[in-house]
């Protein structure tokens, strides 16, 4: 019985059959730590335009409890609005306060809920990175008690500028 043609025959798994088929995982996982690592930069970006609406809202809603003050609201992205005497807690509610100082009192108040990033004690950041908000307060075209508040905000997405802007119409 000759041995040789039996040696010949392969057996076994060969050395670049095992390259390829490591070549082919390796791409395969890179692919999902890929797809990984978009849906964690979607999901941040979700998040902060879920806070640049809660934040338009809060301020839409501020200036609909407040139309005697309307005009007052209306500030660019660099204002600030100011403190004033009408800072409130938990259990006591302004008083004493004109309708324009409740508005600057509500911009200085929103201003600094879109700059929160780092949150304060034990409650989360409410804030955008590099966040800015602006109000305008214009009258509308065809009616003229009408009032149009637009709210804006801007914010920082890595190197991009991100904006939101929403708008309502109001009778003062």
């Amino acid at each position: 019985m000759d041995v040789q043609p039996f040696l010949r025959r392969q057996s076994g798994v060969s050395l670049i059959e095992v390259m390829i088929a490591f070549f082919v995982l390796s791409v395969g996982l890179l692919g999902i730590a890929g797809l990984h690592l978009g849906s964690l930069r979607d999901n941040g970006s979700a998040l902060y335009r879920s806070r640049a609406v809660v934040l338009a809202a809060d301020m839409l809603d501020r200036i609909r409890s407040n139309t005697p003050g309307l005009n007052s609201y209306a500030i660019n992205f660099a204002g600030d609005g100011t403190q004033g005497n009408c800072h409130t807690t938990d259990t006591t509610i302004a008083s004493g306060c004109s309708a324009s100082e409740m508005a600057q009192h509500d911009v200085w108040t929103w201003k600094r809920l879109i700059s929160d990033i780092g949150g304060s004690g034990d409650q989360p950041p409410t804030g955008l990175p590099g966040g800015q908000g602006m109000i305008t307060v214009t009258n509308d075209a065809t009616t003229a008690a009408l009032k149009t508040v637009t709210v804006t905000i801007e914010w920082t997405e890595g190197e991009d500028t991100m904006s939101l802007a929403t708008a309502t119409q109001l009778w003062p």
